[in-house]
């Protein structure tokens, strides 16, 4: 009787995986998968992942507290999905300042045309959605130049992308948190890793000695790279889609509503 029983269960979990692996479009399948899927509640709890979908990196950039400066160090700028356009929005808004370091080859003079124009785009789109007041409102003092800028590497940038997020930690201090893409000769990568405190300073301070404007564009230097995602509101995250489900569901890359 009870082998019986264990024989059900046991055939009702296979078929439950086996809808859930290979049936991702029955309501069944894709509810087993949700329920099998870890779903974080807060900016904080993607620390305890390894690896990001680009989709949970624009969530780490738009809520990150008291973000100062985002800088991209990729092969060519790649124009943001929806999600890493609302977070250049919010941030344009708040006065915080993106410098993109790409390639010669890709940043010829039409190249940086193009770039200026897509985030040209957002930052109006930020500065006529801006509020009257609050942190928001930050962007109604602030020009265009003040909070973008592009800038060519000596030499050809093959590698994978890296972004380094600085901001002010609750010491009052500047901290940085930074993530490198996967994929190479790249603007934007599909996932991303966190990289290491060692592997940053080294980043850092290689690209500051090869190029005169990287110091700057990160402010104030870090004095502390080992840093958690600074914790901030209970935002609501999409669910972490793997396979089959990504690629019937795409990144958008053109809406930014």
């Amino acid at each position: 009787m009870i082998s019986d029983l264990l024989l059900i269960v046991g055939g009702l979990v296979l078929i439950g995986v086996v809808i859930a692996e290979y049936g991702p479009s029955f309501r069944l399948g894709a509810w087993l998968r949700q329920l099998a899927t870890s779903r974080p509640k807060s900016i904080a709890e993607l620390d305890k992942f390894s690896s990001l979908s680009v989709e949970e990196l624009a969530l780490v950039e738009k809520h990150v507290p008291n973000l100062r400066t985002v800088v991209i160090l990729c092969h060519r700028v790649d124009e943001p999905n929806s999600g890493l356009a609302k977070a250049v929005l919010d941030n344009f808004q708040q006065g915080a300042a993106y410098t993109f370091f790409v390639s010669p080859e890709e940043a010829q003079n039409e190249d940086l045309l193009r770039y200026q124009e897509w985030f040209g785009h957002l930052f109006h789109t930020a500065r006529g959605m801006a509020p009257s007041r609050g942190e928001n409102a930050i962007i109604r003092t602030r020009k265009f130049e003040d909070v973008f800028a592009i800038k060519r590497l000596p030499l050809n940038w093959d590698n994978v992308p890296y972004v380094f997020y600085s901001f002010a930690a609750d010491s009052g201090e500047i901290a940085t948190i930074s993530f490198k893409g996967t994929q190479a000769g790249v603007g934007i990568s599909d996932r991303y890793d966190r990289v290491s405190a060692t592997e940053a300073r080294a980043i850092i301070d290689l690209c500051s000695s090869a190029s005169a404007a990287f110091s700057p564009a990160m402010g104030d230097m870090p004095s502390e790279l080992d840093q958690p995602i600074p914790d901030t509101k209970i935002v609501q995250f999409p669910p972490r889609l793997n396979g089959p489900e990504r690629e019937k569901n795409p990144t958008p890359r053109q809406s930014i509503n």
